[in-house]
């Protein structure tokens, strides 16, 4: 329910440009929670060494937008499950290993 309301305001921000603000904002938050995430596994010796800390945030942010845009418009294609199985794989393909 949360992604539709959040499509339909983002819909919306093409039509009336006084809400594009608000839209960036939020936009700003997800990246920052993105960049929350690659900083963590940075600073508690997780990620692989040499790890790209921009280039990471910005797929990490890319790789859940697009997957909430999936699992959106073709849910019972991604499963919840399915999508979960997609972030820990992708968030274990940063770490070390160690």
């Amino acid at each position: 329910m949360e992604m539709e309301v959040w499509f339909s305001f983002n819909a919306k921000v093409l039509i009336y440009p006084e809400l594009k603000k608000i839209s960036e904002a939020m936009q700003d938050g997800f990246y920052r929670a993105a960049g929350f995430v690659i900083e963590f596994l940075l600073t508690n010796n997780l990620a692989k060494s040499g790890l790209d800390t921009d280039l990471e945030t910005e797929k990490l942010y890319a790789l859940v937008d697009g997957l909430a845009i999936h699992q959106l418009m073709q849910p019972g294609r991604l499963t919840v499950e399915r999508l979960e199985h997609i972030l820990d794989q992708h968030l274990n393909l940063l770490c070390s290993g160690d």
